[in-house]
């Protein structure tokens, strides 16, 4: 191999953390520049000891970005806003310049994740190939369960006496346990099987080049033109919605000068939209024959169907209360109104029946308005309760049960005692949900959140056969206009302690233990909650505070309803097996592990059973399978 004297090889040096290994097993590696996020990931694995069997995946918190292979063809599980970028075609340049940090998992089942530091950019490396210049520990084996299950094999190791200790013994063995790590060799085979081919780039993913490597064709290919200039991000539904949002109060940028006629019309609120925006609306809206419209006549058609009577109505009858109310204090506003709780607001807002300035305030146009009061009377209110109060339920369903049958979803319609439906009704009812309102489906007698059909995506697997945690009026008017959990004992406990023992001021403190809930309901695991108090500032100072932090978040982790559950929480699936409250960290449920994981997740005879009895796996469903 010769070096290129023409190229001024940027490289970077990465510092890769196991998360929650003590001592920290760590690498310190030089990467050249050139390479996509699938070459990146091939070099992490041999670095790390890592066989590059499984998948993998790069996060970039703070940009909420995630890059993984078959990206468009991924749908990300649970409510986390990332967008999607495919590692195969994307360039690690861009991105190790202008962050200082991101997460790589590797084999998402067992969920080894590593803290990738870029401790410095080095401007005119020497090599065209990888190094490591420095480490501390073995690689841990493959399959044991992730950094915790292997931290449970060596406790059970340790004692001869454990009924296990054979057992785990011999797989420890078989896998090669203890091997010494070897930087010398690392290096020879860095420098063997990944040196540089410069050239056009790669596009292809890591199982080709594995099997590139394994047939004896070595080296990367790599190229000096490492920008990003064609990569396609795959946006998350937040971040649509942000974007949605801005494109609104760009548009809706209006001069104090402006004629009353002219800020209060519903044309104005689209006529700063793109064109292949209208259409986007259009087709949401079932219009059909828009193809050959130019952006004027678009808008016509629009506001036409959009301002019919029987059309608007459908969407005012989903809005609760508060969110009626605060419109009527816009609409007589009869201009530019400052409403002290926009998120009242905020599902006209995404209907387009409102428009927002981007200091917050809100315009009804004078049509939307005159119309409302048009069909507005007892029968719309009594209406507009059963609806908005079903849209609720549908919302606490879809966030504690994902999947529920039609007689389920009727015992939380029935938790009101103002309101009383029969199945055919409630069938109806969701059938008209407008699509911009629209979080369900029924297919065959049983309730669908749209994100679980058609495919469910393990979770039922994983729920298993457990009953449905039944809400009461309270946490299901919280679930459907919040989308957060009533606070609890153990989520004040929790914000006494980061506001008091830690000196945490954060004014979104409430917020964020909020999110923390539900990232725990929708089967997040212990580091996310760790990543989450840290994007907002909150750092921990020493061990003393470590264990107290650590407490507190089991004792919400065990009192907090998961999906996995069906809306139970740990502690009470663990009463109704066994009558014993959980100890913390421990769930009802076995290990806390998102769902999407468990078809992959290695369980052994003696491991509490997956599917949430409390029961050894020999004991329940290791016979069933």
């Amino acid at each position: 191999m010769t070096i290129r004297k023409d190229y001024n090889m940027k490289a970077f040096q990465l510092k890769i953390v196991i998360k929650n290994s003590k001592p920290p097993i760590w690498r310190r590696v030089i990467v050249p520049a050139g390479i996509t996020f699938s070459q990146l990931s091939m070099i992490l694995n041999e670095v790390m000891g890592w066989s590059g069997y499984h998948s993998f995946e790069v996060e970039f918190y703070h940009l909420e970005l995630r890059i993984i292979e078959d990206a468009d063809e991924f749908m990300d599980i649970g409510y986390g806003p990332y967008d999607y970028l495919e590692a195969s075609t994307t360039y690690i340049r861009e991105y190790l310049e202008e962050n200082d940090w991101f997460t790589y998992t590797y084999d998402l089942g067992d969920d080894w994740q590593h803290r990738v530091t870029v401790e410095k950019i080095i401007d005119d490396y020497s090599e065209e190939y990888p190094r490591v210049i420095k480490y501390k520990g073995n690689c841990p084996p493959e399959d044991c369960g992730g950094i915790y299950g292997y931290y449970d094999y060596m406790d059970i190791i340790k004692d001869e006496n454990h009924p296990e200790y054979e057992e785990r013994l011999a797989w420890l063995e078989m896998q090669g346990y203890p091997c010494e790590y070897d930087m010398e060799a690392v290096n020879h085979r860095l420098q063997e099987r990944y040196f540089y081919r410069w050239g056009k780039g790669e596009k292809r993913m890591q199982s080709e080049l594995y099997e590139d490597i394994y047939n004896g064709r070595l080296g990367l290919c790599a190229t000096k033109k490492d920008k990003n200039k064609n990569s396609q991000i795959i946006k998350s539904g937040k971040h649509v919605m942000e974007e949605s949002f801005q494109k609104m109060a760009d548009m809706l940028k209006y001069s104090v000068f402006q004629p009353e006629e002219e800020r209060t019309t519903l044309e104005a609120v689209f006529s700063d939209f793109e064109k292949e925006d209208l259409k986007e609306i259009a087709r949401d809206k079932g219009l059909t024959g828009i193809s050959g419209l130019n952006k004027n006549k678009l808008i016509e058609r629009i506001v036409a169907y959009m301002l019919k009577p029987e059309v608007m109505e459908q969407y005012f009858l989903c809005l609760g209360d508060a969110e009626i109310e605060e419109f009527e204090k816009a609409a007589r506003a009869d201009g530019l109104y400052e409403s002290r709780d926009c998120n009242n607001l905020m599902s006209l807002y995404e209907a387009n029946y409102v428009g927002m300035v981007t200091d917050g305030r809100v315009v009804v146009p004078k049509k939307v308005a005159e119309i409302y009061r048009s069909f507005k009377d007892a029968g719309f209110e009594d209406e507009r309760k059963k609806r908005s109060y079903l849209l609720y339920c549908l919302r606490a369903s879809g966030i504690l049960h994902g999947i529920v049958p039609e007689e389920v979803l009727m015992q939380l319609v029935n938790r009101n005692p103002d309101v009383r439906m029969t199945v055919d009704e409630v069938r109806e009812k969701i059938e008209k949900i407008p699509p911009e309102f629209s979080e369900s489906v029924i297919v065959n007698h049983n309730v669908y959140q749209c994100e679980f059909y058609p495919d469910d995506r393990g979770l039922l697997q994983v729920q298993g056969n457990k009953e449905y945690y039944i809400p009461s009026y309270e946490e299901i008017i919280c679930l459907g206009t919040k989308g957060s959990f009533p606070v609890c004992k153990q989520a004040r406990e929790l914000k006494k302690y980061l506001t008091g023992k830690m000196n945490v001021f954060v004014d979104e403190i409430d917020f964020v233990i909020g999110i923390i809930q539900r990232k725990i309901c929708s089967g997040c695991d212990m580091q996310e909650v760790f990543d989450t108090l840290e994007e907002f500032g909150m750092v921990l100072e020493n061990d003393r505070q470590l264990e107290g932090l650590v407490k507190r978040i089991h004792d919400l982790w065990n009192h907090t309803r998961m999906l996995t559950n069906r809306g139970f929480t740990p502690n009470e699936l663990r009463k109704q097996s066994t009558g014993i409250p959980a100890p913390h960290g421990q769930s009802g449920s076995g290990e806390i592990i998102p769902f999407s994981q468990a078809k992959s997740r290695k369980v052994y005879p003696n491991d509490l059973c997956p599917c949430g009895s409390g029961k050894k796996y020999k004991n329940c469903c290791k016979n069933k399978n």
